[in-house]
């Protein structure tokens, strides 16, 4: 009996690896040539510092979903979202195609990188990382072709009606999503569940398929993740440190706080995503140091739900132009570190002296005391 033929994988799919792929090379290249990862200032310069992050522990994700919010990439036969009064443009190389209200994208092969859309069992919304959706050549655009080596869909980047959400999806390089519902992940020898899970991993490294039917999303993933989320809250503990650059200055009372600051870089030294939850003073003038701290990405399903995290109550909140200080990061992956300028405001009047002072990282990890020891010159 002659063995049956192999098919032939599909367009859109070997497309699919091709890119996610090449974003796993460059990632790779630029944190080497670079010397780590970079970070952007809390409210200050910033020369980056630390090694890249990796995915860190197998994980199996199986549940029951009335939401679910994901980001990822995902291969479409075709695409059709609502701008409502709002813009779209095609950007290509022998026309351009522009309007509002519904666009919809026919042909296969169309890849996407989605960022946060929500999926229910009777809708969905879209929301692309970045606003730009490559289209291979040939594509139909509201049922024009467009042709070129380098066609774009280009719509706003906030969350629009997605039309047309297959009734299966498989999400790869999968870097964030949650649900609400019931579910299980098992990870770590253990097995978490809640009506609120959710999971954080390199992109990359984790995949995940939904099924929707009338009722229900059933999700069922599998990869590598750095942390796990259970009711909002990262459940994986792991280490820390900071790195102390610059924690000994003199400064001017009443001076303004555009070139006085100290240096630090909260650095993860364990085996899970390190998820910082509130910055809080410990000892001596604390609230001198200005200090922003973002809340915990969402992990609700895309349910409305209070933030978690962002607490740095009893600290500075002076940024150099107006409102308060820039936010840091609240994520820091596994052998990765966050390098920051933090700026500090001496009030007017007050006397001259040495004055230590003490702030404490707090979250899935001991607490970690950063000390530094403010000057006040006479």
């Amino acid at each position: 009996m002659q063995a049956a033929a192999r098919s032939r994988p599909p367009q859109w799919l070997i497309l699919l690896i091709a890119i996610v792929g090449g974003l796993g090379i460059v990632a790779a290249a630029v944190v080497y040539l670079a010397g780590g990862r970079t970070r952007s200032s809390g409210d200050g310069s910033n020369n980056g510092g630390g090694t890249a992050g990796h995915a860190s522990a197998a994980a199996t994700i199986t549940g029951t979903a009335r939401s679910v919010q994901m980001s990822g990439v995902v291969g479409l036969n075709s695409l059709a979202i609502d701008m409502g009064t709002d813009h779209w443009r095609v950007a290509s190389s022998d026309q351009s195609l522009a309007g509002t209200g519904a666009v919809t994208a026919e042909g296969g092969g169309i890849i996407v990188s989605v960022f946060r859309a929500v999926i229910g069992p009777a809708g969905a919304t879209f929301n692309a990382r970045d606003g730009h959706i490559a289209l291979p050549d040939g594509t139909l655009v509201n049922g024009t072709a467009v042709h070129g080596d380098h066609v774009e869909l280009i719509v706003d980047s906030g969350p629009r009606p997605w039309l047309d959400a297959p009734p299966s999806m498989e999400f790869h390089a999968t870097d964030q999503f949650s649900w609400a519902g019931s579910g299980d992940i098992a990870v770590d020898g253990q097995h978490l569940s809640g009506e609120f899970l959710g999971a954080m991993s390199q992109p990359g490294s984790l995949t995940v398929t939904l099924t929707r039917t009338p009722d229900v999303v059933q999700v069922v993933g599998s990869g590598a993740v750095q942390q796990v989320f259970v009711e909002g809250q990262p459940v994986l503990r792991t280490t820390a440190q900071v790195d102390r650059l610059r924690s000994d200055i003199t400064v001017h009372a009443g001076d303004n706080n555009d070139s006085t600051y100290v240096t630090w870089a909260p650095r993860n030294t364990g085996t899970f995503g390190a998820c910082i939850l509130r910055i809080s003073p410990r000892s001596g003038h604390a609230e001198w140091v200005n200090l922003g701290l973002q809340h915990m990405p969402p992990m609700f399903g895309g349910e409305q739900h209070e933030q978690v995290g962002g607490d740095t109550s009893g600290l500075g909140d002076n940024g150099r132009l107006f409102g308060g200080p820039d936010a840091i990061d609240s994520f820091i992956s596994v052998g990765d570190a966050d390098r920051r300028d933090l700026s500090v405001s001496v009030p007017a009047g007050t006397p001259a002296g040495v004055y230590p002072i003490e702030i404490a990282l707090e979250g899935n990890f001991d607490p970690v005391i950063f000390s530094m020891t403010i000057t006040v010159a006479g």
